[in-house]
């Protein structure tokens, strides 16, 4: 990734995507979606079962998660009144945060992404897999050494929550010994 300079301090409502903590309920923040968004996943995943003395044939055993890569820009240029700079600190951290589970959690959070996205149409919640660290830039005078400008390439994957069994299945295992 490189920085354009010509850019810098330029807000653009187009690019703008919001990152928001949704499970559990928390922090959010915006920040510049800088090329395109990589959607993978989401197809059919199919098996070849063989049958001896005729033609194989397949079976449906489900479909792949959605996985989601975006290079961003968190820019903090000339943003506060008077066109002075803000750190972008905060929103690096946030990042790192939201790759693990909180204190006294399994799993870390899910959060939503708004923005022009090519995502699937029921809006998936996501979780954090990856961040790459890109070019940044760091402030001067009353921010000597913080980012004022990080780009990150963040990889999400979609958040589906596992069913528990329960009922007539978890009796049947009981009876036959295996819970």
């Amino acid at each position: 990734m490189s920085i354009n300079t010509a850019y810098a301090g330029n807000v653009n409502a187009i690019d703008l995507i919001t990152l928001r903590q949704i499970n559990p309920a928390g922090p959010a923040f915006r920040c510049h979606l800088i090329g395109d968004d990589e959607p993978t996943g989401g197809n059919a995943r199919w098996d070849t079962l063989e049958r001896p003395g005729r033609t194989s044939t397949i079976e449906y055993t489900g479909a792949d998660l959605h996985t989601l890569t975006l290079p961003l820009r968190l820019d903090g240029f000339a943003v506060l009144p008077g066109g002075s700079d803000m750190t972008v600190e905060p929103q690096c951290a946030q990042l790192q945060t939201w790759r693990r589970p909180p204190t006294g959690t399994s799993q870390p959070p899910a959060l939503t992404l708004d923005g022009p996205l090519r995502q699937p149409p029921y809006r998936p919640w996501w979780v954090i897999t990856d961040l790459e660290w890109g070019e940044q830039v760091r402030g001067e005078g009353p921010l000597e050494g913080q980012r004022i400008m990080q780009e990150v390439r963040v990889t999400f994957l979609e958040h589906l929550q596992g069913e528990v069994l329960r009922g007539v299945t978890a009796q049947a295992l009981a009876k036959a010994g295996l819970k």
